[in-house]
């Protein structure tokens, strides 16, 4: 089999059965490489051109197209309902592509009806052409594993991002006070208002500040900024508040 993937929970070119005893290929695999481009161009004044309004990264949409190959006629049925659940309307799911020199993983929701053949027998197995189309509302692809950094209270520590767009930052208080994060690159820094109970945590990438129940709150107060690594960098963090953190981040790629 050629590239392994993962698509919302289930293995494909990989020759391992599914619950249902089903083979799952991949074929091709279109619009991975990058997501749209993005670019407003307004009429300039007084000179021959344009200027650029605005230039950013929308939506990925990629899709895929393979083979399921089914031992039993009743599991080629199984695998057409399962493609209705990859990952279905209102839900959400991760595509993994096992590509070269590490995976990365797309968050993902479904982008049109999955398309299947019926089944179709082939020598001792049952057939299924399919394609799968998915919209990325996060245009960003990330490393599979997550990359952690623990920040006691006036400590530095650097940390890397080995991606090519930048990476936000997960910051969550593993112990009660104020969070006052800098990043000594730039100047940035993260703070809140008053003092927070351990389980804080606060999210670059949604922008949202969460209690350890998962209750939105947001003791985000002037000049506080949310903070990520640059692209393909290595910069330090300094903890200038009194509650302890752990960092959460992944390497991130467009």
């Amino acid at each position: 089999m050629s590239l392994r993937h993962d698509v919302c929970g289930i293995q494909m070119n990989t020759d391992t059965p599914d619950a249902n005893g089903v083979i799952w290929t991949v074929r091709s695999l279109s619009d991975w490489v990058a997501p749209d481009h993005v670019q407003q161009i307004g009429d300039a004044t007084g000179r021959p051109g344009g200027v650029l309004l605005e230039e950013r990264h929308g939506v990925h949409t990629p899709s895929i197209e393979g083979l399921a190959f089914a031992p039993t006629l009743d599991a080629a049925w199984a695998a057409i309902n399962q493609l209705n659940r990859m990952p279905g309307i209102g839900a959400s799911g991760d595509l993994v592509v096992y590509e070269s020199p590490s995976p990365k993983s797309l968050r993902v929701r479904q982008g049109d009806v999955p398309k299947s053949t019926n089944p179709q027998p082939n020598g001792l197995r049952w057939l299924i052409d399919y394609k799968l189309t998915f919209v990325a509302l996060d245009p960003y692809k990330r490393s599979v594993t997550a990359k952690t950094a623990t920040i006691a209270a006036g400590a530095t520590v650097s940390v890397t991002n080995a991606g090519n767009v930048a990476a936000s930052l997960t910051f969550t208080t593993t112990g009660s006070g104020t969070v006052i994060v800098r990043q000594n690159g730039t100047g940035q820094i993260l703070r809140t208002r008053t003092s927070v109970a351990s389980g804080t945590t606060f999210d670059s990438a949604s922008r949202r500040v969460t209690t350890g129940g998962g209750v939105d709150i947001f003791p985000m107060g002037t000049p506080s900024e949310w903070l990520s690594i640059p692209a393909a960098s290595t910069v330090t963090l300094t903890n200038q508040g009194t509650a302890p953190l752990s960092a959460t981040w992944y390497d991130t790629y467009a």
